[in-house]
Order: structure tokens, then C-alpha cells, then sequence
């Protein structure tokens, strides 16, 4: 698969949502993105609106990432915290940035566009 250009067409933003299985410590919780071909950048995160039983334990980044001009291919977003009794969980995800550009080609070629 091939990653070419920088066409870029709807949404430019990305938000990433991260929940722990325990209440964590908030100031040890971050996120450092890799994107293709730019050095690894670390996301201002913040407390995200509670949606379980479990207290400081989901988070977000703020403001979105914006991914105007950045190079198409296969991104990595590494986050982790500490929790109250020291131990530190890191993961590990990958994402792809990519174009939605052509994403109607089949549909407006049907058409005779």
C-alpha cells in the first residue's frame, strides 16, 4: 500500500480518547504521537467527562490534533499513567492518516461525473 501527497478533503482533526482500567495519577498520564516524517510530538491531554464508576481514569487530548499538511502513511500514538500505587501502563496504537479524497469516485463514475 502506498501513502502518496498531501491531498486532504473533510475532517483535519484528530482526538484521542484514553480510558484506564483504574484511577490513575493525572499529572503521570500523556500522550506522544509519531507521525510519518515529523519527530514525536507530545499532546496536551486533560480530564475527559466521567462515563464509568471508576474516578480519574479517562482523559483526552485538548486541542485536537491538526493533520492540515501532514504526510499520509501509518501514525503511532503512545500513552500511559501511573497509578496510585506506582505502577506505570504504557500502550501503544496505531493509526493511519489518510485522505478521504476520491472517497465518491465509484459512485460519481456510475453517475457520469
Amino acid at each position: 500500500m502506498a501513502f502518496l501527497g498531501k491531498v486532504r478533503e473533510g475532517i483535519e482533526k484528530a482526538r484521542f480518547h484514553m480510558r484506564a482500567s483504574r484511577s490513575v495519577v493525572p499529572v503521570t498520564v500523556f500522550m506522544l504521537v509519531f507521525l510519518p516524517g515529523d519527530p514525536p510530538l507530545t499532546l496536551p491531554v486533560v480530564a475527559d467527562p466521567d462515563t464509568d464508576m471508576v474516578a480519574n481514569n479517562e482523559f483526552k487530548n485538548l486541542p485536537d490534533l491538526d493533520l492540515t499538511d501532514k504526510l499520509l502513511g501509518m501514525a503511532s500514538i503512545r500513552y500511559g499513567a501511573t497509578d496510585g500505587n506506582g505502577k506505570q501502563s504504557v500502550k501503544v496504537d496505531t493509526f493511519r492518516v489518510a485522505s478521504s479524497y476520491g472517497r465518491n469516485y465509484g459512485e460519481a463514475y456510475g453517475e457520469g461525473l
